[in-house]
């Protein structure tokens, strides 16, 4: 019986190291992905994915999200007639949980135009190749880029662009000012030595 619990308590910890190792070999596999595809775009503009599917490259149109107080950019915008993947420049972090991202700009810009296209769709006045969507890529909780599907006209898309700039403006600011009271926070910590 005893021979048995510690045969099963090694066989637990064996199983845990190999988990934990695979698991930082998949996060591994995942950061050469990214480094992959974002040299891809920078050299190409189309995925891999895409390059591998044959037939004619969709035209694309690249912008810039430049912050209009620092100057910085904040992403890239890919846009294709129905599609656009913006990915966010490698100095910008938005935490995904943060409330500029979901509160504001997934929660009263993205959502309620999937809502709208949503019952539009119920009332059978698109189909589902019509309808608004959107697909966020997360590396734990940053966002590294967003895919909106069916976006609208120009027009819309420029208002997307507009909140999507004041969010990352909005998420940068919090950032750095929540680093700045780390900072502080820790000086007056060593201060008192």
């Amino acid at each position: 019986m005893e021979s048995d619990v510690e045969t099963l308590a090694e066989l637990k910890k064996y199983l845990e190291t190999e988990i934990e190792k695979r698991m930082k070999e998949v996060n591994m596999l995942k950061k050469f992905l990214r480094v992959i595809d974002n040299l891809l775009v920078k050299k190409s503009f189309v995925r891999a994915s895409e390059m591998l599917k044959g037939g004619e490259v969709p035209h694309m149109e690249t912008r810039k999200i430049v912050s209009q107080k620092t100057g910085e950019t904040l992403a890239y915008m890919y846009i294709e007639p129905k599609r656009v993947r913006i990915v966010i420049s490698e100095n910008v972090i938005v935490d995904s949980r943060s409330a500029p991202f979901r509160s504001f700009f997934v929660g009263r810009v993205l959502e309620p135009l999937r809502r709208k296209d949503v019952e539009l769709k119920k009332m059978g006045k698109i189909s589902d190749e019509e309808a608004f969507n959107y697909d966020i890529i997360l590396d734990g909780n940053i966002v590294r880029e967003i895919i909106l599907e069916n976006y609208g006209t120009g027009e819309q898309l420029r208002r997307l662009e507009d909140k999507l700039r004041w969010t990352l403006e909005t998420a940068m600011k919090s950032l750095r000012a929540e680093t700045r009271t780390e900072d502080s926070r820790y000086s007056d910590y060593y201060q008192e030595w």
